[in-house]
């Protein structure tokens, strides 16, 4: 451990325990209990992103193996309920967290996510709102918009996180990996954002590896439908077999989608490749 990262760690613990000191009754079984979390994630996360872990079809989202592995792992050594502390246990394995891309893209998906983070964080500052609802498959763009929010000297247990997804695997490594402060829904984002109410209380980001042929009318629909202008980003991809904006069954591709909402009045905030995030 260098000495960088020691002063890193003792300020943090610092912080922590003055905070709570009057209902500390052991402050060195403290130590040692956040000790054993730093060695426990540093241990399992090399093991869950090593290459024979992750899933076949997308190594973006997590696979069988790796939630297993979670969930055989003690729930007192795994489980946060500090947003801090836990960015504190994951942030040595952020690099780490991006091995399920190819090695070439690596480092153009890191930058592409700093940007997003680094867009998001300024629309949230400037309408005062702190509860992101998103979507991420292993947890990388949280760890990259948390990135932002302690590079800004943000608290991280003031914001609100609420993840969202309909693949009952990728549920299950939220509720596993993220802190207990995280609210992890298993259901389709469209139907929940219409039902969500207090719109301006929140920011939406809409983080899809990809949206199937027939949904993404219903995208479309729903981004445009329900008035989310100024509080929302979406990402998605727009590669497909038809360049044009419809296939020959009528059914709206990625570049269709995008000329709909860039038509709409979206933005574009940055392009990596087929994969673009506009801000609508």
């Amino acid at each position: 451990m260098s000495t960088h990262t020691r002063i890193d760690h003792t300020l943090l613990y610092h912080t922590i325990i003055s905070k709570n000191y009057d209902s500390i009754k052991d402050i060195f079984r403290i130590l040692k209990s956040f000790r054993k979390k730093e060695e426990f994630w540093a241990d399992k996360l090399k093991i869950v992103f090593s290459k024979d872990n992750y899933r076949e079809k997308n190594r973006l989202m997590p696979s069988k193996k790796q939630i297993q592995i979670l969930e055989d792992s003690s729930r007192n050594l795994k489980s946060c309920s500090s947003q801090e502390l836990w960015y504190h246990f994951m942030k040595p394995h952020y690099e780490l967290m991006f091995d399920a891309f190819d090695k070439k893209q690596r480092k153009k998906a890191m930058k592409d996510q700093d940007v997003r983070a680094n867009d998001i964080y300024i629309k949230m500052k400037q309408k005062n709102q702190k509860h992101l609802i998103t979507m991420d498959g292993h947890g990388r763009f949280i760890m990259t918009f948390m990135k932002c929010l302690s590079e800004k000297k943000e608290n991280l247990n003031e914001w609100k996180f609420t993840v969202i997804d309909i693949d009952e695997d990728v549920d299950k490594w939220h509720k596993l990996f993220f802190p207990k402060s995280f609210i992890c829904k298993k259901c389709d984002i469209f139907t929940y954002l219409q039902e969500f109410k207090k719109k301006n209380k929140y920011f939406i980001y809409m983080n899809f590896c990809s949206i199937l042929s027939g949904l993404k009318e219903k995208c479309y629909q729903v981004l445009t439908a329900q008035n989310f202008k100024d509080s929302v980003i979406v990402s998605f991809s727009t590669r497909n077999r038809c360049k044009e904006d419809y296939t020959k069954q009528n059914k709206l591709t990625g570049n269709g989608l995008l000329n709909k909402l860039l038509h709409y009045g979206a933005s574009i905030i940055c392009k990596r490749s087929f994969f673009v995030t506009l801000f609508i």
